[in-house]
């Protein structure tokens, strides 16, 4: 075998395991999370849907990886996300969606830096934010999260936030 071709087969053989591990997390550039004018990068994502409901979970992080797989055999995804990410950086801040399948923002939660839970906004508060979807089925959701100025003055938290994810496969309880 020449070179050459040995080279096309590796290259082949790399993109062909990048695509089937893809799985439901993704890295990259989410955004960005701000928190009393502390800002983090947010480089990770995870959805899944809400098993007997017509929502997909999005958690988006500051951690460098997600191990989706090891999620996707979870029954309860949210404990086990929280407990994946804790181990490996415990100081972590993310922004948790809960999205129904008509792209309506049903909740929204910050675990923040220093640990601490934020219920951001609910149906009734959708003067703390501004949720386009672009994409939303059983598959994908792509989309765009961006604070307002009154969140920033009731909250002093900040975030624009942009995912494109798969959404995992099987269906969790929560």
């Amino acid at each position: 075998m020449k070179f050459q071709q040995m080279i096309s087969l590796c290259a082949a053989g790399c993109v062909s395991a990048l695509l089937v591990g893809c799985g439901s997390a993704s890295a990259g550039n989410f955004g960005t999370f701000t928190e009393k004018g502390k800002t983090v990068s947010l480089n990770s994502g995870y959805a899944y849907r809400i098993k007997g409901e017509k929502v997909t979970k999005v958690v988006i992080c500051d951690v460098d990886k997600i191990d989706a797989k090891a999620l996707d055999a979870e029954d309860y995804r949210y404990n086990a996300l929280y407990q994946q990410i804790s181990k490996t950086h415990p100081a972590r801040s993310c922004v948790d969606l809960s999205i129904t399948a008509d792209g309506q923002l049903y909740d929204l939660t910050t675990n923040t830096m220093n640990g601490m839970k934020m219920g951001i906004a609910s149906q009734n508060r959708p003067d703390r934010y501004k949720l386009e979807i672009k994409h939303n089925d059983d598959k994908r959701i792509e989309g765009t999260l961006r604070s307002t100025d009154e969140l920033k003055k009731e909250k002093d938290v900040e975030f624009d936030v942009k995912f494109s994810l798969d959404v995992s496969p099987t269906p969790a309880f929560s």
